[in-house]
């Protein structure tokens, strides 16, 4: 299952390391991190004690770390391509000194302008919030407690509009549901779309397209995610992304073809069909009709699903309003009777 992978990240920071190494094994050993990714602090700030916090970061020296700290450093300077500190203590994993620019105030909500000279490494408009999302490295849990936005936009996608829920669901790490919880306490949205109208596609589309994450889609459901949720054109929903997954066992593995009827059972329990998914294919797919045929019936299909998500929508805001305006006319009897 593609879940077991290494995450994109890491594989790019081991390929950039060994493509940036030169000579033989022993200079290559006595190289940090920072010089085979070919970062030198002096390259991207130029304020000197910014520039010896960085050389401390690279050392992993704690002590120097602290002292910098305590005597004022800018934790939050931003260098070349935005570059900050807590950027440059990411790498290679070491989470004390990382947690320690954390709780001295560092922002890890800072978009990055360029790929920082390792293409396959870093992504112009990344942060280090995504980024400790979608990595397995260790930073996840102190960057969330620690100032990270629950809600942050990728820099990558502006367009799209996806938030750290994506982000994990992109790295597909073995500790997803955990993270996932962690940001819905601190005020993540889960049912945040992608695109700009409320329509568009929430996390549940982009778990079961990424890697057929089927047990993350029961789990965001528990949540209070909504399956009933259209793409941003209101031509697909979770229905029509599972009718037409590959779940046969040359291509699935066991478990994932067990979270896969547990999904659709959950989600054809909560009203959502997934026989008029094929009702649906069926007919767009349908050979005899003709290729205008087949773009008028999309399109009024997708005017058929955009009104009645629309009047879903209507539904739901006007049951919130008659709760509310229900509790505050219960509210004004009690008060009417204690007097």
């Amino acid at each position: 299952m593609c879940a077991k992978r290494n995450f994109v990240i890491v594989l790019s920071l081991i390929a950039a390391m060994l493509s940036a190494s030169t000579g033989c094994d022993a200079q290559v050993s006595e190289k940090t991190l920072h010089q085979k990714l070919g970062w030198k602090a002096e390259d991207f700030f130029a304020d000197p004690k910014v520039i010896e916090l960085c050389r401390a970061i690279e050392k992993d020296d704690l002590k120097e770390i602290e002292a910098l700290i305590a005597g004022g450093v800018d934790v939050n300077a931003k260098g070349k391509d935005n570059m900050t500190p807590l950027m440059w203590a990411f790498p290679d994993e070491k989470l004390s000194r990382f947690e320690m620019l954390l709780r001295a105030g560092a922002d890890p909500n800072v978009y990055i302008t360029s790929d920082l000279g390792v293409p396959n490494g870093f992504t112009k408009g990344d942060s280090v919030t995504h980024m400790a999302c979608r990595t397995y490295f260790p930073y996840f849990k102190a960057v969330f407690e620690n100032g990270g936005d629950p809600n942050l936009i990728d820099g990558r996608s502006i367009r799209s509009g996806e938030t750290p829920i994506f982000s994990v669901v992109e790295g597909a790490v073995p500790d997803s549901k955990e993270r996932i919880k962690l940001l819905i306490e601190k005020g993540a949205d889960v049912n945040h779309c992608l695109k700009d109208f409320s329509g568009g596609g929430n996390v549940l589309l982009y778990a079961a397209i990424h890697y057929g994450q089927y047990d993350i889609c029961s789990f965001l459901i528990d949540q209070g995610c909504d399956p009933s949720v259209y793409d941003h054109d209101f031509s697909s929903k979770l229905t029509h992304i599972l009718v037409r997954a590959n779940i046969s066992p040359d291509f699935a593995s066991s478990q994932q073809i067990t979270d896969y009827h547990n999904l659709v059972a959950k989600i054809e329990a909560m009203g959502e069909s997934m026989e008029e998914a094929r009702a649906y294919f069926k007919k767009r797919f349908d050979p005899m009709i003709s290729r205008a045929g087949k773009m008028k019936f999309r399109k009024e299909q997708q005017a058929a699903n955009k009104a009645a998500w629309l009047a879903r929508q209507a539904a739901k805001e006007k049951a919130v309003v008659d709760e509310k305006q229900t509790a505050e006319s219960h509210k004004e009897s009690k008060q009417q009777e204690k007097q």
